[in-house]
């Protein structure tokens, strides 16, 4: 019997945890490495390929017990497509040599399918270098305009993932977080009136979003960002970024040390009247500053 007959008749369908690289969680995470690898949006992995998209996913977020055996041989046989090579064990359970990209499909692409490509096995090798430092580590494709101007629809971010009490410590940072139903979002971390909740606050005002602000959510994790990569095409050629954007970043940055600093100043119990003074110099011109770049903008 092969090593695939006796893997099927050991499996059949759903896949036996036995370690924290085969949970629902792990998987999950490879298959979104596989889809970035090849370059492809959710709705063009399922393309041809009989995967429905809630349930592709569905594998992505490790819900129902995440991506089974058989959902793992339509994944490999899509990428394989793109010119990336995965093997089975590797997907579901790790074992064995990572995804690689078959650099003579690659070459029969035309220039900017092949720069994508490139680009693409760039961050995943990346990624994987990453991974090997921070084992707890943690990926997110950016897939909603929440947290413009920091990061764009297509970006991809990491950080290490940290659980319980560990969580309070990211408090007021940009996080991905994971939700109790193992859904991922990239949001500011604050925390919620309940206790051991949190308020997952999007940055841009003028999001797309029905809900820029998440109240009081449980949280099975969160990882400050620490590690961020833009794909190319979000990059102005000349300047590397788009003016208005940065001038956006600044604007907003300047925004949260004003806000604390009018909290700061209503306190009368805390600030004698010549300190209130000076913070209220400080103010006007941080306000100045900040009109000044939004007519920039």
């Amino acid at each position: 019997m092969s090593d695939f007959e006796q893997l099927t008749q050991k499996y059949k369908k759903k896949v036996e945890v036995v370690d924290d690289r085969s949970t629902p969680e792990a998987r999950a995470a490879r298959v979104k490495r596989l889809r970035n690898l090849a370059n492809l949006s959710r709705k063009q992995m399922c393309e041809g390929n009989d995967i429905n998209v809630n349930t592709l996913k569905g594998w992505e977020i490790a819900r129902y017990g995440g991506l089974p055996l058989d959902g793992a041989h339509k994944i490999i046989k899509r990428v394989s497509q793109e010119g990336v090579l995965c093997t089975v064990e590797w997907l579901l359970y790790e074992d064995g040599p990572p995804p690689s990209v078959n650099v003579g499909q690659a070459m029969e692409q035309s220039a900017p399918d092949a720069k994508k490509k490139s680009e693409a096995f760039n961050l995943e090798e990346e990624m994987t270098l990453f991974q090997q430092h921070y084992p707890s580590a943690i990926q997110y494709a950016i897939n909603d305009d929440g947290m413009l101007p920091f990061y764009e629809v297509g970006d991809v971010v990491a950080g290490i993932k940290k659980s319980g009490k560990h969580i309070n410590d990211l408090l007021e940072t940009n996080c991905i977080v994971q939700l109790a139903n193992g859904q991922l979002y990239c949001r500011r971390l604050r925390k919620g009136k309940l206790e051991n909740t949190y308020h997952l606050v999007c940055f841009n005002t003028e999001t797309s979003l029905e809900t820029p602000i998440m109240t009081d959510v449980e949280l099975l994790s969160a990882a400050r960002i620490i590690w961020h990569r833009k794909q190319e095409e979000n990059f102005n050629p000349k300047t590397k970024i788009a003016t208005h954007t940065f001038i956006k970043q600044i604007t907003h940055d300047l925004c949260s040390p004003a806000a604390g600093l009018r909290m700061l100043i209503d306190d009368e119990k805390k600030l004698s009247k010549d300190q209130r003074e000076f913070i209220e110099h400080i103010l006007v011109s941080i306000n100045a500053i900040s009109d000044k770049l939004t007519k920039k903008g």
